[in-house]
């Protein structure tokens, strides 16, 4: 506990420069197209940094995906890949019984509503204030997205023995109601 801690302080830093990494990518979606992918790509060479296991694939390319009741049509996903990384547990025999393995998915999304008019801060500047950092998705949901990145990071810098795997995916189209992203990591 107390390493964690102490990872934790020393790279404080580092999940606010993320943040503001992640910010800096103007990743609207403007139905039914989406300027996800510099984005998405920054994320999987940071996923492949830290060891994991790196999937990137469009959401139309996941079988069964435009035949599912949930599905929204009129979207278009050229270019808008999701991002699905994994840090791999233990084998099962150094864990115990394989139904005793438990998994762990982070999930969130990277793109943004469109900008509007102007604002006190430019939209992709990642500016910080007052100790607070301002720019298009810092809340919603750059900065939750950073740090999940970093708690991975985190786990394997320490090499921290997991008792399942640790999936950490983003996806596009979260925005206006849109959800075949989501959608199309559950069925893939």
């Amino acid at each position: 506990r107390e390493s964690i801690l102490e990872w934790v302080e020393r790279y404080q830093a580092d999940v606010i420069g993320l943040t503001q990494a992640l910010v800096r990518f103007p990743s609207e979606n403007k139905p039914p197209h989406g300027q996800e992918k510099e984005c998405q790509m920054f994320v999987a060479d940071f996923l492949r940094d830290i060891g994991c296991r790196v999937d990137v694939f469009e959401p139309t390319e996941v079988q069964g995906l435009t035949d599912h009741p949930a599905y929204w049509p009129g979207r278009d996903y050229t270019d808008r890949p999701n991002v699905v990384g994994v840090l791999t547990s233990q084998p099962a025999e150094k864990v115990g019984r394989a139904g005793d393995r438990k998994s762990l998915l982070f999930s969130g999304h990277v793109d943004v509503v469109p900008v509007v008019g102007e604002g006190r801060f430019g939209w992709w500047d990642g500016a910080i204030e007052d100790g607070k950092l301002y720019g298009r998705g810092s809340n919603d949901m750059k900065g939750g997205i950073a740090a999940y990145l970093m708690a991975a990071r985190c786990v394997s810098e320490l090499g921290l023995d997991l008792k399942g795997d640790l999936i950490l995916e983003t996806v596009v189209d979260e925005e206006f109601g849109g959800a075949n992203g989501t959608l199309a990591c559950r069925l893939h």
